[in-house]
């Protein structure tokens, strides 16, 4: 489970660069690209908003549209451009590489948000720790020393499969991946003027 909670919290970096690369190529691009720009932000405060329940009011997106279908809108608007120099051509194609990056690297963390420990799992290691502590129990003297004892370690445990499946679901409970680094890079991305 921490291996998986890694992973998703690289992959959220990862994308979170993807969306970054985009938005840089678009404004090198230039004016005709600059219309883009706010769309690809808008499609980042979608998926912020559609991934982490908690996300701040103030990452609403202003688009309505669910973001798959403002990163459609984008992916139209680039193909779109007509570049005069071998210069546009190059950013174009780089662009549109990085948009299909961006595609896969959100199939990635969706991926990662839907993988969970399955609930027969959780039931079988309880009910086996049951049956250990409670053989423990049965041949124990009842005392003070045995009873706390007992006591901690169900609290220990408890303790280690509540963080198990808190962290088998990396966007919503208590233990969560931060999505700081897709809030950074939206605010720079919308911080930044285009050129042209």
């Amino acid at each position: 489970v921490q291996s998986s909670f890694s992973s998703t919290g690289s992959d959220v970096r990862s994308y979170a660069l993807s969306l970054l690369s985009a938005d840089v190529d678009l404004r090198h691009y230039g004016r005709d690209a600059c219309q883009a720009r706010p769309l690809l932000a808008d499609y980042a405060r979608g998926v912020l908003v559609q991934t982490w329940t908690s996300a701040p009011a103030s990452m609403q997106p202003k688009n309505k549209a669910p973001p798959q279908d403002t990163l459609a809108q984008l992916d139209t608007m680039v193909r779109a451009l007509n570049p005069d120099t071998d210069s546009l051509k190059s950013i174009k194609d780089t662009i549109q590489g990085e948009l299909r990056s961006v595609l896969t690297d959100r199939w990635k963390v969706s991926g990662d948000h839907s993988a969970q420990i399955p609930t027969a799992f959780i039931v079988v290691v309880i009910l086996w720790l049951a049956l250990i502590f409670s053989s423990f129990g049965l041949f124990a003297p009842l005392n003070a020393v045995v009873v706390g004892s007992l006591f901690l370690c169900s609290v220990s445990i408890a303790g280690a499969l509540f963080l198990i499946v808190e962290m088998a679901g990396p966007f919503d409970g208590t233990i969560q991946v931060s999505p700081d680094a897709l809030t950074e890079v939206i605010t720079y991305m919308e911080g930044q003027p285009c050129k042209g």
